[in-house]
């Protein structure tokens, strides 16, 4: 093979990193004559930014995501049917009684 086969050479790639600039939290000051009531909440102790929320809207130890818990879902009628046919009842029969499901009182009342 010729040399003039191979395709020219290229400049080599440049990588552009980007700095960014560094953010200094505000530093307060308290004056020697200030009372503490008139400081609500000094600097926070950390920068609040992107997926740092300030600490107060932060959840709470124990709090759920979802106080008022999952959507009521709609009973299907298959679902119905068996709360219904597997609730205990009693039954009379031969002058003494027995309890069973009401899908079983339904065969034996069919005998």
């Amino acid at each position: 093979m010729s040399s003039d086969n191979f395709p020219p050479s290229r400049p080599p790639v440049r990588v552009r990193t980007r700095v960014r600039p560094v953010v200094e939290t505000a530093s307060y000051s308290v004056p020697d004559t200030a009372d503490d009531s008139d400081f609500d909440d000094p600097a926070p102790a950390y920068a609040v930014g992107y997926k740092k929320p300030p600490m107060h809207s932060r959840w709470q130890k124990g709090q759920s995501g979802n106080p008022r818990g999952p959507k009521k879902r709609v009973k299907s009628l298959h679902t119905i049917v068996r709360e219904v046919m597997t609730e205990p009842v009693k039954i009379r029969t031969g002058g003494r009684e027995q309890v069973m499901s009401r899908a079983q009182a339904l065969v034996v009342d069919c005998r």
